[in-house]
């Protein structure tokens, strides 16, 4: 439905910063149209969605590598481009996904119809973040943050953090592909619906541009993330995890029972023994191992925001953001 030169897709729940509209024009013009201008970002949850977060909270997206603690924008080298979808294909998120991020030319959208659909899969997010950087010949980081993503109670964030996954896809009405899904089915294994999801993406991806660059989907990887999740779940005593052991058992390999099963059941047995107090920390380490998400902080920005609006009157977006206004 849009018709500008260039567009940015946004939930009723994001906003975008003071001066948006003004510091992009100027960076369009200076930079002469790049395909694709990706922005930093704050992330704000409302009071109330996040376990442990009565409060709510405000955090910076600007220690994110991709950023390079750059405070001047820049343009992304086409091989760096590449290189972070075939991090993407082999299941490590080395870039933020969402659309949120992204200010898209109409050239660049207009390229990407060759290809089907803007948004594809049923992450259509992870789809087209990675697809617009395998096909913008020109993409310019600002490192400014200059969009509020917001998580709120009818956002999918919200079923998220709160284990409610299953319902959070029912909102989202995520539906994969039937013919991909036939052809992907010894292939997919129990755990959580982001993993499948999020594989749905890649092979959505490599099945539109697979042809022309060098990237194929590490179907092990996703597996690996798979098991884990399942018996992170068990750590965490989850009812609907232990009701999918039996199938998970019965669709792993040898190998990957020898290589990831046994390794993580003891791990999991010994939790048995151990205070639950300390299940979060041993989820967490097992996650880090698996590499999916780089780990770096988001720091908290102090200060009491109620509502959005807060966000956007009090805060003014600059690349020392996060010195000025004190970190926790």
């Amino acid at each position: 439905k849009s018709n500008g030169d260039y567009v940015i897709m946004l939930g009723d729940d994001d906003c975008l910063m003071q001066g948006y509209f003004s510091k992009l024009k100027k960076v369009i013009e200076e930079f002469d149209s790049p395909d694709l201008i990706y922005t930093s970002a704050l992330l704000y949850a409302y009071p109330g969605v996040i376990p442990g977060h009565s409060d709510g909270f405000l955090r910076s997206y600007s220690h994110s590598k991709i950023f390079r603690s750059a405070e001047e924008p820049f343009f992304l080298e086409k091989s760096e481009a590449e290189i972070l979808v075939s991090y993407s294909v082999d299941f490590r998120m080395h870039f933020d996904y969402n659309m949120q991020f992204s200010l898209v030319s109409r050239k660049l959208i207009q390229e990407m119809q060759l290809y089907g659909p803007f948004y594809q899969s049923p992450y259509p997010d992870y789809y087209s973040s990675n697809a617009m950087l395998l096909k913008a010949e020109r993409v310019l980081v600002v490192p400014e943050p200059l969009v509020v993503i917001g998580i709120s109670p009818k956002s999918f964030g919200f079923y998220y953090f709160n284990n409610l996954e299953s319902k959070g896809n029912e909102f989202l009405k995520n539906i994969p592909d039937q013919d991909m899904s036939l052809r992907l089915q010894e292939i997919i294994l129990p755990g959580t619906d982001m993993n499948t999801s999020w594989l749905f993406s890649m092979e959505t991806l490599v099945q539109n541009f697979g042809k022309e660059m060098s990237i194929r989907v590490n179907y092990n990887r996703y597996r690996f993330l798979q098991i884990c999740a399942v018996y992170t779940g068990l750590v965490l005593d989850r009812q609907a995890t232990k009701s999918i052991m039996s199938s998970l058992k019965s669709k792993v390999t040898i190998r990957e029972q020898i290589l990831y099963g046994v390794p993580l059941f003891c791990i999991t047995a010994l939790s048995l023994v151990i205070p639950k107090r300390y299940h979060v920390s041993i989820v967490s380490r097992i996650i880090r191992t698996t590499g999916s998400h780089l780990q770096y902080i988001h720091p908290q920005i102090q200060g009491k925001y109620t509502t959005i609006l807060d966000v956007f009157e009090k805060i003014v977006p600059t690349c020392d953001l996060v010195k000025k206004a004190g970190v926790t």
